[in-house]
Protein backbone atom coordinates (compact mmCIF):
# COMPACT_ATOMS: atom_id res chain seq x y z
CA UNK A 1 0.00 0.00 0.00
CA UNK A 2 1.52 3.68 -1.08
CA UNK A 3 1.08 6.67 1.27
CA UNK A 4 1.40 10.10 0.22
CA UNK A 5 3.10 12.71 2.40
CA UNK A 6 0.87 14.90 3.95
CA UNK A 7 3.48 17.34 3.62
CA UNK A 8 3.53 17.00 -0.23
CA UNK A 9 -0.21 16.94 -0.37
CA UNK A 10 -0.76 20.39 0.80
CA UNK A 11 1.99 21.93 -1.00
CA UNK A 12 0.69 21.15 -4.52
CA UNK A 13 -2.34 23.57 -3.92
CA UNK A 14 -0.12 26.04 -1.95
CA UNK A 15 1.93 26.50 -5.75
CA UNK A 16 -0.68 26.08 -7.99
CA UNK A 17 -2.13 29.56 -5.62
CA UNK A 18 1.53 31.44 -6.35
CA UNK A 19 1.38 30.43 -10.06
CA UNK A 20 -1.80 32.14 -10.28
CA UNK A 21 -1.86 35.08 -8.69
CA UNK A 22 1.80 35.66 -10.64
CA UNK A 23 -0.02 34.69 -13.58
CA UNK A 24 -2.71 37.59 -13.05
CA UNK A 25 0.07 39.79 -11.82
CA UNK A 26 1.22 39.58 -14.92
CA UNK A 27 -1.75 40.62 -16.91
CA UNK A 28 -2.67 43.53 -15.13
CA UNK A 29 1.36 44.86 -16.19
CA UNK A 30 0.46 43.94 -19.58
CA UNK A 31 -2.66 45.71 -19.22
CA UNK A 32 -1.18 49.03 -17.78
CA UNK A 33 1.14 49.14 -20.53
CA UNK A 34 -0.67 48.62 -23.12
CA UNK A 35 -3.87 49.85 -22.22
CA UNK A 36 -6.98 49.97 -25.08
CA UNK A 37 -7.42 53.05 -26.90
CA UNK A 38 -11.09 55.00 -26.40
CA UNK A 39 -13.01 56.58 -28.81
CA UNK A 40 -12.52 60.46 -29.31
CA UNK A 41 -16.13 62.18 -27.84
CA UNK A 42 -16.53 65.51 -29.13
CA UNK A 43 -18.53 67.50 -26.99
CA UNK A 44 -20.88 70.05 -28.64
CA UNK A 45 -22.33 73.18 -26.26
CA UNK A 46 -26.36 73.30 -26.19
CA UNK A 47 -27.70 75.26 -29.26
CA UNK A 48 -29.75 78.09 -27.94
CA UNK A 49 -33.29 77.19 -28.80
CA UNK A 50 -34.99 80.26 -30.12
CA UNK A 51 -38.23 81.65 -28.76
CA UNK A 52 -41.33 81.13 -30.52
CA UNK A 53 -42.17 83.54 -32.63
CA UNK A 54 -45.89 84.88 -32.78
CA UNK A 55 -47.40 85.85 -35.76
CA UNK A 56 -49.92 88.79 -35.33
CA UNK A 57 -51.97 90.11 -37.89
CA UNK A 58 -50.80 93.69 -39.51
CA UNK A 59 -54.09 96.31 -39.57
CA UNK A 60 -54.70 97.74 -43.33
CA UNK A 61 -55.06 101.25 -43.17
CA UNK A 62 -58.02 102.83 -43.75
CA UNK A 63 -56.55 105.03 -46.73
CA UNK A 64 -54.20 103.18 -49.02
CA UNK A 65 -51.13 105.12 -50.26
CA UNK A 66 -51.02 105.96 -53.87
CA UNK A 67 -47.77 104.05 -54.91
CA UNK A 68 -46.92 107.36 -57.08
CA UNK A 69 -46.37 109.57 -54.04
CA UNK A 70 -43.50 107.36 -53.28
CA UNK A 71 -41.82 108.68 -55.48
CA UNK A 72 -39.15 111.30 -55.43
CA UNK A 73 -38.53 113.63 -58.17
CA UNK A 74 -35.83 112.93 -59.82
CA UNK A 75 -33.23 116.04 -59.23
CA UNK A 76 -32.32 118.44 -62.10
CA UNK A 77 -29.21 117.58 -64.03
CA UNK A 78 -26.53 120.44 -64.03
CA UNK A 79 -25.45 122.07 -66.77
CA UNK A 80 -21.66 123.30 -66.58
CA UNK A 81 -20.33 125.91 -68.73
CA UNK A 82 -17.55 125.56 -70.61
CA UNK A 83 -16.00 128.82 -68.98
CA UNK A 84 -16.04 130.70 -65.86
CA UNK A 85 -19.59 132.19 -65.80
CA UNK A 86 -22.45 133.71 -63.46
CA UNK A 87 -24.96 131.49 -62.37
CA UNK A 88 -27.96 130.83 -63.95
CA UNK A 89 -30.89 128.99 -63.11
CA UNK A 90 -31.05 125.87 -64.73
CA UNK A 91 -34.68 125.89 -65.98
CA UNK A 92 -33.48 128.51 -68.30
CA UNK A 93 -30.51 127.07 -70.14
CA UNK A 94 -32.93 124.21 -70.64
CA UNK A 95 -35.67 126.88 -72.29
CA UNK A 96 -32.87 128.17 -74.37
CA UNK A 97 -31.06 124.84 -75.50
CA UNK A 98 -34.63 123.22 -76.56
CA UNK A 99 -35.50 126.88 -78.64
CA UNK A 100 -32.19 126.98 -80.34
CA UNK A 101 -32.19 123.02 -81.32
CA UNK A 102 -35.69 123.84 -82.44
CA UNK A 103 -34.22 126.52 -84.60
CA UNK A 104 -31.72 124.28 -86.08
CA UNK A 105 -33.43 121.12 -86.13
CA UNK A 106 -31.31 119.22 -84.23
CA UNK A 107 -30.77 117.27 -81.01
CA UNK A 108 -30.69 119.48 -77.51
CA UNK A 109 -27.79 117.18 -76.81
CA UNK A 110 -25.68 118.67 -79.67
CA UNK A 111 -25.92 121.88 -78.07
CA UNK A 112 -23.02 122.99 -75.41
CA UNK A 113 -23.51 125.44 -73.28
CA UNK A 114 -20.26 128.15 -73.40
CA UNK A 115 -20.87 131.01 -71.09
CA UNK A 116 -22.87 133.32 -69.30
CA UNK A 117 -22.74 137.16 -68.16
CA UNK A 118 -24.75 140.12 -66.73
CA UNK A 119 -25.16 143.11 -68.80
CA UNK A 120 -26.55 146.06 -67.89
CA UNK A 121 -27.85 149.14 -70.23
CA UNK A 122 -27.40 148.89 -73.04
CA UNK A 123 -27.45 145.09 -75.32
CA UNK A 124 -23.61 143.90 -75.82
CA UNK A 125 -23.04 145.22 -79.98
CA UNK A 126 -22.41 141.87 -80.84
CA UNK A 127 -26.11 140.97 -80.76
CA UNK A 128 -28.26 142.69 -83.09
CA UNK A 129 -31.46 142.39 -81.75
CA UNK A 130 -34.12 144.53 -80.20
CA UNK A 131 -34.38 145.22 -76.19
CA UNK A 132 -36.60 143.03 -74.62
CA UNK A 133 -39.98 144.50 -73.64
CA UNK A 134 -39.54 144.03 -69.63
CA UNK A 135 -38.61 146.29 -66.32
CA UNK A 136 -35.86 148.33 -66.80
CA UNK A 137 -34.77 147.46 -62.99
CA UNK A 138 -34.67 143.10 -63.90
CA UNK A 139 -30.56 142.09 -64.74
CA UNK A 140 -30.32 140.92 -68.07
CA UNK A 141 -27.75 138.03 -69.07
CA UNK A 142 -25.67 137.41 -71.98
CA UNK A 143 -25.45 133.73 -72.81
CA UNK A 144 -23.54 131.86 -75.55
CA UNK A 145 -24.11 128.33 -77.09
CA UNK A 146 -21.91 126.29 -79.42
CA UNK A 147 -23.07 123.78 -82.08
CA UNK A 148 -20.56 122.39 -84.05
CA UNK A 149 -17.94 125.34 -84.13
CA UNK A 150 -20.83 128.34 -84.42
CA UNK A 151 -21.41 130.16 -81.72
CA UNK A 152 -25.11 131.23 -80.73
CA UNK A 153 -26.66 134.05 -78.69
CA UNK A 154 -29.10 134.82 -75.94
CA UNK A 155 -29.90 137.89 -74.36
CA UNK A 156 -32.16 136.69 -71.31
CA UNK A 157 -34.54 138.39 -68.85
CA UNK A 158 -36.47 135.06 -67.23
CA UNK A 159 -37.12 131.44 -68.60
CA UNK A 160 -39.96 132.95 -70.65
CA UNK A 161 -38.20 136.25 -71.84
CA UNK A 162 -35.73 136.03 -73.76
CA UNK A 163 -34.30 137.05 -77.51
CA UNK A 164 -31.66 134.61 -79.59
CA UNK A 165 -29.46 136.64 -81.52
CA UNK A 166 -29.59 137.33 -85.42
CA UNK A 167 -25.76 136.80 -85.82
CA UNK A 168 -23.58 134.41 -85.17
CA UNK A 169 -20.05 133.92 -84.45
CA UNK A 170 -17.15 130.93 -84.99
CA UNK A 171 -15.41 130.08 -81.81
CA UNK A 172 -12.27 131.15 -80.74
CA UNK A 173 -9.46 128.86 -79.60
CA UNK A 174 -10.53 128.28 -76.26
CA UNK A 175 -13.72 127.84 -76.34
CA UNK A 176 -12.99 125.10 -78.87
CA UNK A 177 -10.19 123.74 -76.85
CA UNK A 178 -12.04 123.93 -73.80
CA UNK A 179 -14.77 121.41 -75.81
CA UNK A 180 -12.36 119.38 -76.69
CA UNK A 181 -9.99 118.13 -73.92
CA UNK A 182 -8.02 115.75 -76.53
CA UNK A 183 -7.52 118.53 -79.25
CA UNK A 184 -6.71 120.74 -76.04
CA UNK A 185 -3.84 117.64 -75.34
CA UNK A 186 -2.75 117.39 -78.65
CA UNK A 187 -2.12 121.47 -78.77
CA UNK A 188 -0.18 121.77 -75.77
CA UNK A 189 2.22 118.53 -76.85
CA UNK A 190 2.20 120.56 -80.67
CA UNK A 191 3.79 123.70 -78.80
CA UNK A 192 5.62 121.63 -76.32
CA UNK A 193 7.56 119.95 -79.70
CA UNK A 194 8.58 123.15 -81.11
CA UNK A 195 9.43 124.92 -77.74
CA UNK A 196 11.91 122.32 -77.15
CA UNK A 197 12.60 122.25 -80.87
CA UNK A 198 14.03 125.42 -81.03
CA UNK A 199 14.96 126.04 -77.19
CA UNK A 200 11.90 128.47 -76.69
CA UNK A 201 10.10 129.37 -73.53
CA UNK A 202 6.66 127.39 -74.04
CA UNK A 203 4.49 130.30 -73.68
CA UNK A 204 6.51 132.22 -76.87
CA UNK A 205 4.66 129.45 -79.28
CA UNK A 206 1.12 130.09 -79.89
CA UNK A 207 -1.93 128.59 -81.01
CA UNK A 208 -3.13 129.66 -84.47
CA UNK A 209 -5.47 126.89 -85.16
CA UNK A 210 -7.23 124.00 -84.52
CA UNK A 211 -9.55 122.04 -86.72
CA UNK A 212 -11.15 118.41 -86.54
CA UNK A 213 -10.12 116.46 -89.64
CA UNK A 214 -11.43 113.29 -91.35
CA UNK A 215 -7.98 111.73 -92.63
CA UNK A 216 -8.49 109.67 -95.70
CA UNK A 217 -5.47 106.93 -95.23
CA UNK A 218 -2.90 106.35 -92.45
CA UNK A 219 -1.13 109.27 -93.50
CA UNK A 220 -3.08 111.32 -91.69
CA UNK A 221 -2.45 113.60 -94.59
CA UNK A 222 1.06 114.00 -94.71
CA UNK A 223 2.53 111.13 -96.53
CA UNK A 224 6.16 110.76 -97.54
CA UNK A 225 7.72 109.55 -100.59
CA UNK A 226 8.34 105.71 -101.44
CA UNK A 227 5.57 104.59 -98.64
CA UNK A 228 2.48 102.36 -99.03
CA UNK A 229 -0.54 103.82 -96.78
CA UNK A 230 -3.53 101.75 -95.71
CA UNK A 231 -6.53 103.90 -96.84
CA UNK A 232 -9.37 104.60 -94.27
CA UNK A 233 -11.33 107.57 -92.30
CA UNK A 234 -9.65 107.66 -89.00
CA UNK A 235 -10.38 111.11 -87.27
CA UNK A 236 -8.09 113.59 -86.29
CA UNK A 237 -7.02 117.03 -85.93
CA UNK A 238 -4.72 119.56 -87.38
CA UNK A 239 -2.66 121.86 -85.51
CA UNK A 240 -1.40 125.13 -86.27
CA UNK A 241 1.05 126.63 -84.12
CA UNK A 242 3.59 130.01 -84.50
CA UNK A 243 6.55 131.65 -82.88
CA UNK A 244 7.64 134.86 -84.50
CA UNK A 245 6.76 134.83 -88.19
CA UNK A 246 6.96 131.10 -88.35
CA UNK A 247 4.22 128.59 -88.83
CA UNK A 248 3.87 124.68 -87.76
CA UNK A 249 1.21 122.45 -88.80
CA UNK A 250 0.69 119.04 -87.22
CA UNK A 251 -1.02 116.47 -88.00
CA UNK A 252 -3.07 113.96 -85.71
CA UNK A 253 -5.54 110.59 -85.09
CA UNK A 254 -6.54 109.98 -80.91
CA UNK A 255 -2.43 108.63 -80.05
CA UNK A 256 -0.62 109.92 -82.96
CA UNK A 257 1.25 113.76 -83.82
CA UNK A 258 3.33 114.17 -86.50
CA UNK A 259 4.86 117.81 -87.58
CA UNK A 260 3.96 118.19 -91.29
CA UNK A 261 6.46 119.87 -93.37
CA UNK A 262 4.93 122.78 -95.58
CA UNK A 263 4.11 122.06 -98.68
CA UNK A 264 3.78 117.96 -98.14
CA UNK A 265 0.18 118.30 -96.34
CA UNK A 266 -2.74 116.80 -98.50
CA UNK A 267 -6.00 117.71 -96.45
CA UNK A 268 -9.32 116.53 -97.74
CA UNK A 269 -11.57 118.24 -99.52
CA UNK A 270 -14.07 118.27 -96.36
CA UNK A 271 -11.79 120.07 -94.28
CA UNK A 272 -12.66 123.67 -92.87
CA UNK A 273 -10.16 125.18 -91.09
CA UNK A 274 -11.13 127.55 -88.23
CA UNK A 275 -8.86 130.23 -88.00
CA UNK A 276 -9.39 132.29 -85.28
CA UNK A 277 -7.58 135.57 -83.34
CA UNK A 278 -4.34 134.34 -81.88
CA UNK A 279 -4.12 133.04 -78.32
CA UNK A 280 -1.13 133.08 -76.12
CA UNK A 281 -1.04 129.80 -74.11
CA UNK A 282 1.24 128.99 -70.62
Amino acid sequence: MRFFSLRSTLAAPSLCGVLLCFFLAACGSAAELFPTPLPTVTLVPPTDVPPAIILTETATPATLIDPSSLLQPTSVVEIAPLLASVEIESRWLEALISDLATHLKIAPSLVIYVSAEEIAGEFAPVCEVENLAGENDDPAYFLRFMVGTTLYAYRVQSEELFERCSNTQQADNEILLAADPIAGELVRMAQQLVATQLDLPMRRVQLVSVNVVIWQDSSLGCPRANQTYMPLELPGYRIVVQTGDTSYAFHSDAERLYACPSGSEQLPEATVEVTAEETATD
